[in-house]
């Protein structure tokens, strides 16, 4: 039988833009984010949690020495907002130190 209302609670379902990060993520290391970047631009048609998954445990997970508990899908949801953002100017520092 199928439910008459089929929207998902909002405790289930949430917005993209709440997952985001506002400011950098300490663990979110230059080395990490040059690697998110290569990863989408090797595979466009990834979204953010294709990315996350290829570099945990897929092709792109070779590249990364040690740390892939440090790649969450927040942190890459952080990259990804700042490469579409128009207005950033650059990649913000760790840390907010410039």
């Amino acid at each position: 039988m199928v439910p008459d209302d089929n929207v998902k609670p909002w405790h289930i379902s949430m917005p993209i833009s709440q997952l985001t990060p506002q400011e950098r993520p300490p663990e979110l290391t230059d080395d990490v984010w040059d690697l998110i970047e290569e990863c989408a631009a090797e595979a466009p048609d990834f979204d953010a949690t294709e990315i996350r998954e290829c570099l945990t445990q897929g092709a792109c997970s070779e590249k990364i020495e040690q740390g892939h508990d440090l790649i969450s899908l927040p942190v890459v949801l952080f990259v990804l907002a700042e490469q579409s953002d128009p207005n950033a100017a650059s990649r913000p520092d760790l840390h907010g130190l410039s």
